[in-house]
């Protein structure tokens, strides 16, 4: 083996390390194996000679290897794709898609044929679940960079209370298992009105954790059921789940008994 320069390259512990393969006569092979242990900034060049003829085997470099994220809701289908794109590449290269398991991929992918103009090459993934209910990784190769596409799972749960009428009652929506914080957050009514802090409703949130937002609506004097939506933006993706306020059926003011029972017994005393 000889470097680009053409130097011999001595077995080297400390930055090359040579594996010469013993000769298998069935099938007419013997293999002798390069390790390098350096850093590479551009494509390099070794030189294989066998019995003084040169052969050349190139180190090839990627300028950056970049996979997207994908956020979904909980409980709904997944219908995505991944996209995984490396640049800073000087010819075409194999891009491969595994799981997180390390198992390859092989159905669902449409290849992006290399740019000479920009030096860059993509891969896209596509991918369809039944439901979704944690973080899913797929893990894009190209050559031994390894670049992590994410489908980022959120999970929207909202309340389902009961209150007595009259009496001040709440809704609340939490947004748990987010990497990425809401860009805006809203609730609507069940004719889809914006709902806004006013006299009656007082709109808030409070972080719960670094992965976990609580939306609240307080709301004074309950006179009816309620099933308001929140709703949320994330990575410019719309998310929503509807909290629910009920008036407890067994509340004192809906008990018309009461007030005819209290004027009886105030007749047959007076």
């Amino acid at each position: 083996w000889k470097d680009s320069e053409g130097t011999l390259i001595s077995n080297q512990t400390n930055k090359y390390t040579i594996n010469q393969g013993s000769y298998t006569s069935t099938s007419k092979t013997q293999v002798s194996t390069l390790t390098v242990v350096q850093s590479f900034t551009s494509d390099t060049n070794f030189i294989c000679e066998v019995s003084n003829d040169p052969f050349t085997a190139t180190v090839r470099t990627i300028g950056s290897l970049m996979a997207t994220t994908v956020t979904v809701q909980s409980g709904t289908g997944i219908d995505v794709k991944l996209s995984c794109t490396a640049v800073g590449l000087a010819a075409p290269t194999s891009i491969n898609w595994r799981r997180s398991t390390g198992a390859l991929v092989s159905s669902g992918i449409t290849s992006v044929p290399y740019n000479n103009t920009t030096k860059s090459q993509g891969s896209v993934l596509a991918i369809s679940e039944t439901t979704a209910t944690n973080d899913i990784d797929y893990l894009c190769q190209a050559g031994s960079a390894v670049a992590t596409a994410t489908i980022d799972v959120i999970v929207l749960t909202g309340s389902d209370l009961m209150f007595n009428k009259s009496s001040n009652g709440s809704l609340h929506c939490n947004i748990s298992s987010i990497s990425t914080a809401p860009s805006s957050k809203s609730w609507s009514d069940e004719g889809g009105r914006a709902i806004t802090t006013n006299r009656t409703v007082q709109l808030g949130e409070k972080v719960l954790d670094s992965t976990a937002i609580m939306m609240y609506a307080n709301v004074t004097d309950v006179q009816n059921d309620m099933n308001w939506t929140c709703k949320c933006v994330i990575s410019g993706k719309e998310f929503s789940t509807v909290a629910k306020l009920q008036i407890n059926a067994a509340s004192p003011s809906t008990w018309p008994g009461v007030s005819v029972l209290i004027l009886l017994t105030v007749a047959i005393f007076t």
